[in-house]
């Protein structure tokens, strides 16, 4: 199978925008309300972090406290209008979301030539490094970081935002000592109100849900098969895909061809990493639910009470709460959990 390695190419928003005729005028989209000079609040330095496409991700300093920070530069004249469109969308959508598992976005400048976002600085290296350099995880470790992921995605879609790119590069550790991961890159975030469904096949086709590939309508349980496809990765140290032709004879078969390394983890653990990993999107836990699977229990008892308890804290929306309420919402999720469970029981039952 290989290891994790880099997702596979272009997403395929990347790859549909090459068919769409296209203009780089930009002068009738409306700017975002924001300053235009970052300078008077942040040195930007030299030292270059990263960069993109379009893009280039700069060391900075705040003025007022001396944090050091991220500055995301993205250049508009090489933007057509819907790129620069859906980087504003982007910049509205990640400013309104408010996590310790996501990136903060401190401060948005644009200017005639460009938009600069200051992100807090991330310096503990993608997940995927991790997985490569170490090979396979441990089960406790993938534990500790897939109840962080599950705490994130319930705070997101319980505010009607599905993530589509979820995946190992997205996904960074804080700093090199600490185990805390943060989500990142919120180009392909969009809101799914409740009862609505999203049609736009985007995302990387490593970690994209069969319903999205297909065309088929799909919500936030896009997510929960691209965490499946991450917790995968961490238990085996392999991509659970090789390629697209490797992507296209799996979904065709409806049947995950497992690696080795994946035989070889706890039962528990495969019943888990399969349940996201469900071809129909009806039989995949929600986010809340998936906090209660036994085997993070089992593995990470500690982690699990407490993800259980915060996932319900994080979506109060700074409002009192009372005791009773949250005990009521506690008991809630696990009814929910359980319910799960016995569907998962009763259709095993079923196909033997």
């Amino acid at each position: 199978m290989g290891t994790a390695t880099k997702s596979l190419g272009k997403t395929l928003l990347e790859a549909q925008s090459g068919q769409v005729g296209s203009t780089k005028s930009i002068a009738k989209l409306q700017q975002l309300d924001v300053s235009s000079d970052i300078s008077v609040e942040f040195q930007v330095h030299r030292d270059v972090l990263g960069s993109g496409a379009s893009s280039i991700v700069y060391a900075a300093t705040s003025r007022s406290s001396g944090k050091a920070v991220a500055v995301k530069r993205v250049r508009k004249e090489e933007l057509d209008c819907d790129e620069l469109r859906r980087l504003r969308e982007e910049v509205k959508l990640h400013s309104r979301v408010r996590h310790p598992g996501i990136v903060e976005l401190m401060a948005t400048f644009e200017s005639a030539r460009s938009l600069d976002l200051v992100v807090e600085r991330l310096d503990g290296g993608e997940l995927l490094d991790h997985v490569n350099q170490q090979g396979r995880l441990s089960e406790e470790t993938t534990a500790q970081v897939v109840l962080q992921i599950l705490r994130i995605l319930g705070y997101l879609h319980a505010q009607h935002v599905v993530h589509r790119d979820l995946k190992l590069e997205n996904l960074v550790y804080e700093c090199r000592e600490a185990k805390v991961v943060k989500l990142i890159d919120f180009g392909l975030a969009t809101e799914c109100k409740p009862g609505r469904k999203l049609m736009e096949r985007c995302g990387t086709p490593q970690y994209v849900a069969p319903e999205v590939l297909l065309g088929e309508p799909y919500d936030e349980r896009a997510d929960l098969w691209s965490l499946g496809v991450v917790a995968y990765a961490m238990l085996t140290g392999e991509a659970l895909f090789q390629d697209e032709n490797d992507i296209a004879r799996q979904l065709h078969r409806r049947e995950l061809q497992c690696c080795n390394n994946f035989k070889r983890v706890s039962t528990r653990a495969q019943e888990f990493t399969r349940a996201l990993l469900s071809f129909d999107p009806r039989h995949r836990p929600a986010a809340r639910q998936a906090i209660a699977h036994p085997w993070l229990r089992r593995v990470a008892p500690v982690e699990a009470a407490q993800t259980l308890r915060l996932v319900v804290l994080d979506n109060d929306g700074g409002s009192p709460t009372t005791r009773k309420g949250k005990i009521f919402c506690a008991l809630g999720v696990g009814i929910l959990a359980i319910g799960f469970l016995l569907l998962r029981r009763s259709a095993a039952h079923a196909s033997a």
